[in-house]
C-alpha cells in the first residue's frame, strides 16, 4: 500500500494556510465594498453639486439674458423716439425751404417789377 506522502501535520499547516487566506480574502474584499461605497457616496455628492452649480449658472445666464433683453429693448425704443424726432425735424425743414423758396420768388419778382 501505498502511503499518502504528506503527513497529518503537514495537511493541518496546509488547511490553515488555506483558512488564513481565505480570511485575509474576505478582509480585502470588506475593504473594497466599503472603498466602493465611499466612492459611490462621493459621486452622489458631486453629481449634487453638479446639478446644483448647473442650475445656479443657468438662472444667473436667464437673469443676464432678460437683462440684456431689457436694456436692448430700451435702446431700440430709444432709437425709434430718435428716428421719429428726426422724421419731424425733416418735415419741418422741408416746410420751411419751401417757405424760403416761396419767399425768394416773392422777392424776385418784387425786384423784377
Amino acid at each position: 500500500a501505498v502511503v499518502s506522502t504528506q503527513s497529518t501535520g503537514e495537511k493541518a499547516v496546509a488547511t490553515k494556510q488555506v483558512a488564513l487566506e481565505q480570511e485575509k480574502l474576505a478582509i480585502l474584499t470588506a475593504r473594497l465594498e466599503e472603498r466602493n461605497a465611499l466612492l459611490r457616496d462621493k459621486e452622489e455628492d458631486l453629481e449634487c453639486r453638479v446639478a446644483e452649480n448647473t442650475a445656479r449658472i443657468r438662472a444667473r445666464c436667464k437673469e443676464e439674458l432678460r437683462d440684456r433683453e431689457s436694456k436692448l429693448h430700451a435702446k431700440e425704443s430709444q432709437v425709434e423716439e430718435e428716428r421719429e424726432e428726426v422724421q419731424r425735424v425733416r418735415t419741418e425743414n422741408d416746410g420751411l425751404r419751401t417757405q424760403l423758396n416761396t419767399l425768394q420768388r416773392e422777392h424776385a419778382d418784387t425786384m423784377d417789377k
